[in-house]
């Protein structure tokens, strides 16, 4: 059996202090370092577009995962990858 782990439960109405899974996102996505490699993708930087396109996919993954109510493991890899984003480009 699976254990649930409701932490991983998204509601766009949950307090991202309360969320560890939200502020996971929130932390990448309000980064300074996300906001420079759309900068660089937008100036055709290869390795900025392809990051950017990899972040882009994994968000999809993790839409998709969530709509359809996927196990909790699937939902985990998606977050334990924007957590390590966070970590190799020094996100506090």
């Amino acid at each position: 059996m699976q254990k649930k782990n409701t932490v991983l439960v998204i509601n766009m109405d949950d307090d991202i202090e309360e969320n560890p899974a939200l502020a996971t996102l929130d932390r990448w996505f309000s980064s300074s370092v996300w906001q420079d490699i759309i900068t660089m993708a937008d100036l055709e930087d290869e390795a900025s577009v392809y990051l950017l396109n990899e972040v882009n996919d994994h968000l999809c993954s993790l839409t998709y995962h969530l709509k359809n109510k996927s196990g909790d493991i699937r939902i985990e890899y998606e977050i334990k990858y924007f957590d390590e984003l966070c970590g190799d480009f020094g996100v506090a």
